[in-house]
């Protein structure tokens, strides 16, 4: 066998070992197993990059399941640059992608101060170009999150750009598609509607499924908020086919958006059931800011159906599932507002629909952040 054909096999019999100590390590006992990386045999490069995998692909919705993973990960990059066995891409980009999967798992479990300080060591850390891209998106959620919505999208051209930089046309795909969503969410689709027209052109549906659906109803939302209902249905049909692909809670808020486009677009049947389920779902998970906002959304439709008198019966509904507890006191008055117009006829959807991001600030200014952006 030649030194070509050894190198290769050599590799595979490292991983393959790399490997078993992974799973050896994660079937320990959850409270032992930063000890058990004292062992000398367990401090292995292959197994720090194993571990950032294994946390990654616990995400987003194993957060804490991936906090643990990558809190080993970073454990062990330290013992590994004590020894000096560590290279210098695996110092870097290595030591500053588990730390961004770290902080986002922080993120996706609403602890923020330690998300923040994560992203913090993440950035004094040296890395090429991509890294950067990996590095200012993760920190652009964290933003997005926090109602932070000018300093998210700055992070996420800046994320492109780095990504761009590197050659990686994927990443860039996927940074312009949370930038269209996010000015989605911020009402702004005259800014959304390019970065998803080129999201949805170039974005991966079968690595990204979730992404791609949710761009292709965001460019939905765009054209219906435009006058272009055809091409809003079309832009509707393109997500329909990756819903096969996705999880339960995927779904519901690919659902509340294609409700709000389906809405804009004069499907008003769609958008009634589509509307109406999301907003049971939020309530049984107990969302009070989120279960405001789609009552909100509903109450606007059903008004416009004909059916003002019906507003009253969504706040009395969301009384009873929610009264006494923190943030209630605001929705209530909101939707008590919209009560009122609606029965007095001089609702105006314009006006409450351009409400809903200032109502988004004033839950977080209340200490009720919103679901976190389910990306990683």
């Amino acid at each position: 066998m030649d030194v070509q054909s050894r190198r290769p096999r050599a590799k595979t019999l490292r991983r393959k070992a790399a490997e078993q100590l992974l799973t050896e390590l994660l079937a320990s006992p959850e409270e032992g197993r930063r000890e058990r990386l004292q062992e000398e045999r367990f401090q292995d490069p292959l197994l720090f990059e194993l571990l950032v995998e294994a946390g990654h692909a616990a995400l987003p919705w194993e957060p804490r399941q991936a906090g643990e993973i990558l809190n080993l990960a970073t454990g062990l990059i330290v013992l590994l640059e004590k020894r000096g066995i560590l290279d210098a891409e695996l110092e870097g980009e290595g030591y500053c992608r588990a730390l961004c999967l770290a902080g986002t798992a922080r993120r996706l479990l609403g602890d923020v101060q330690k998300a923040e300080a994560a992203f913090e060591r993440a950035g004094s850390l040296a890395v090429a170009a991509p890294g950067r891209g990996f590095f200012c998106r993760a920190l652009a959620l964290l933003r997005w999150d926090q109602g932070r919505s000018e300093e998210a999208a700055a992070l996420l051209h800046h994320a492109q750009r780095r990504y761009a930089e590197g050659q990686a046309m994927g990443e860039v795909a996927v940074c312009l598609a949370l930038l269209g969503l996010l000015h989605v969410e911020d009402g702004e689709v005259w800014r959304a509607a390019p970065f998803l027209l080129r999201a949805s052109r170039d974005l991966d549906s079968e690595s990204r499924p979730a992404l791609a659906a949710q761009c292709w109803l965001g460019l939905a939302f765009c054209h219906a908020a435009s006058g272009e209902p055809n091409e809003a249905r079309s832009a509707r049909r393109m997500a329909w086919s990756l819903y096969r692909k996705l999880r339960e809670e995927e779904l519901l808020t690919l659902y509340w958006l294609e409700g709000r486009g389906a809405a804009l677009a004069g499907d008003a049947e769609d958008a009634l059931h589509l509307l109406d389920s999301v907003r049971r779902a939020l309530i049984g998970r107990r969302l009070l800011p989120e279960a405001t906002l789609a009552t909100m959304d509903l109450g606007l439709l059903r008004n416009e159906a004909g059916k003002g008198a019906e507003v009253s019966a969504l706040l009395a509904e969301l009384k009873a599932a929610f009264e006494g507890q923190p943030g209630f006191d605001l929705a209530r008055g909101v939707l008590e507002s919209i009560a009122g117009d609606a029965a007095a006829g001089r609702l105006n959807h314009d006006m409450w629909t351009c409400l809903a991001q200032p109502l988004r600030m004033a839950f977080r200014s209340q200490g009720l952040g919103l679901r976190p952006v389910q990306f990683a």
